[in-house]
């Protein structure tokens, strides 16, 4: 009470931008969309990977159409994909995508790293946030960055909620920088 009488007071922007700030420590989360086939293509669009929700399998491909040929397969379907330009490596995310559950092990893993069908590594929530106090609280879960995909050089990289990029050597997973 005592804070409304307050922001009554101020200037409307005042107050809207006061109301805002309080909002924003507490994001809202938004529910995954449903399990669904999907396509995704390398950045140079040799290569593409159809993620098969019904066959539960994960095909790299090169070319499209009637001309497409198969290059490797992987068991799964996975929420988060990105094939590499050579066609020989998939990431694949967490199937919660950016956001981890409250009751998170650290053991979740973020990133797993496919070259010609065989797993090279997984990097986990710890390997990334070896201090789970960096996270970031939403409404209903923690939050921990974002897939950004394979950049110029074919290194893939993923935008943590404390700023940093963090890049991968596709082919071992082991952190660049």
């Amino acid at each position: 009470m005592v804070l409304h009488r307050r922001l009554a007071k101020l200037p409307v922007w005042t107050a809207m931008a006061a109301v805002l700030a309080m909002a924003l420590p507490l994001q809202a989360d938004a529910p995954p969309k449903p399990p669904a086939t999907y396509t995704v293509y390398s950045n140079n669009g040799k290569f593409h990977a159809e993620v098969n929700l019904s066959r539960q399998r994960t095909t790299v491909y090169r070319g499209s159409g009637k001309t497409r040929q198969t290059l490797w397969s992987v068991p799964g379907w996975f929420r988060v994909a990105a094939v590499s330009d050579d066609g020989n490596i998939l990431v694949t995310g967490y199937d919660g995508v950016n956001l981890l559950p409250l009751h998170f092990t650290g053991e979740e893993v973020l990133l797993t790293f496919f070259d010609r069908g065989k797993v090279t590594a997984k990097v986990t929530v710890r390997d990334l946030f070896p201090d789970p106090k960096q996270l970031r609280r939403t409404v209903s879960h923690w939050a921990w960055g974002d897939y950004l995909g394979f950049n110029a050089q074919n290194q893939f990289q993923v935008k943590l909620v404390t700023g940093s990029i963090v890049t991968f050597d596709p082919r071992t997973g082991s952190r660049l920088r």
